[in-house]
């Protein structure tokens, strides 16, 4: 269900939607602006949130990490009986 606002604007940008719009099309363009707004501060938080705990848990993430670098580097050494 759609519910009618009422918004002020700067001349200048009200022109500019008009222009992008056409005639009679102001309100999907607002629309699609605000969602696309709300959908980059909704990804921002996501990844705040992931660097958070990648933070949170690094040392254990690099000392898998480092575990793992350790065991492949075992496979560059010879096998017994070989030089």
């Amino acid at each position: 269900m759609k519910k009618k606002i009422s918004i002020t604007v700067e001349d200048g940008l009200l022109t500019e939607i008009d222009r992008i719009a056409g005639p009679g099309a102001r309100s999907a363009v607002v629309e699609r602006a605000i969602e696309a707004y709300l959908r980059g501060l909704h990804l921002k938080e996501i990844h705040l949130r992931d660097s958070a705990l990648l933070h949170e848990h690094a040392e254990a993430f690099n000392a898998v990490a480092f575990d793992v670098i350790d065991y492949q580097r075992s496979w560059e050494d010879p096998l017994p009986g070989e030089s």
